[in-house]
């Protein structure tokens, strides 16, 4: 597999082989990895990879010599096509295509994680771009579905309560992000009437904040610290980038000839 991560103040990853997701850690230390064909593995297991990250300068540097193999699936069709993590409480959140299911598992990328048993929290999504976002505020898990065509919200301290958010005048929902701080949720679709829309965390107060120029804005994530939206486009072969209300987009850079999955943007904790 060949693969390449751009670095700046976010992460594209692009994949020509194989597959790769990312998340961020929300720490000072780690980038998380997710997926199969990676590291030196001879088999199409998907595993769990943490690189240390270092900031000096305003620069960020990811070894990626140095990764852990910190956890893995047993069964090779098992496969984590949407990662997210909650750093604070501890735990890595999965969507698990083959299973289809969410699933999580307590991180701690400094440990051995290969005894640890991956917990279902719901199972009956569909086997398509499934996307997840936490709210460590609230804790709380948000999903899109593109087959169901519904974007959803379960509390992670009652697992057996979830709500669907939003089920009208969507066609495909795909990327998704949050910012707990100021309540906001962002959502891309994919659709016949390509966009991104914002809502409060409760699906209220729904705008549409891009609708021109875009083709397939398959992931978008959320640059808290700055308030930027940033979203790739895997038609336009674009990484993008506005305000959190749509307005003064920007094309950060254009990737020709690559297949982006996903994006997330970082900020180090600063001492």
């Amino acid at each position: 597999m060949f693969a390449e991560i751009w670095i700046s103040r976010i992460f594209v990853v692009f994949i020509f082989a194989g597959e790769i997701f990312v998340s961020n850690a929300m720490s000072s230390g780690y980038l998380v990895l997710g997926g199969s064909g990676m590291h030196d593995s001879s088999d199409n297991i998907a595993h769990f990879l943490s690189l240390p990250t270092e900031t000096a300068n305003g620069h960020t540097k990811v070894y990626t010599n140095t990764s852990s193999r910190w956890l893995h699936y047993e069964d090779f069709l098992e496969q984590p096509m949407s990662i997210d993590v909650d750093y604070t409480r501890k735990q890595l959140y999965v969507y698990n295509s083959y299973t289809a299911t969410l699933q999580n598992v307590q991180f701690d990328p400094e440990i051995n994680g290969r005894n640890l048993a991956f917990k279902i929290l719901h199972s009956g999504l569909s086997r398509s771009h499934v996307k997840i976002a936490i709210d460590w505020i609230s804790n709380n898990i948000y999903w899109t579905d593109p087959t169901f065509r519904w974007i959803a919200i379960q509390s992670l301290q009652n697992h057996s309560h979830y709500m669907i958010l939003i089920h009208d005048s969507g066609e495909r929902p795909t990327g998704i992000a949050l910012n707990p701080i100021h309540k906001y949720l962002f959502w891309s679709d994919v659709g016949s009437l390509p966009k991104i829309e914002r809502s409060s965390l409760t699906g209220s107060d729904r705008k549409t904040i891009v609708s021109q120029g875009i083709v397939y804005p398959i992931a978008l994530d959320v640059d808290i610290a700055l308030s930027k939206l940033y979203w790739v486009d895997s038609e336009r072969d674009t990484v993008e980038r506005s305000n959190l209300d749509g307005t003064e987009r920007t094309t950060i850079r254009r990737l020709i000839s690559s297949t982006f999955f996903d994006i997330a943007v970082f900020a180090l904790q600063r001492n």
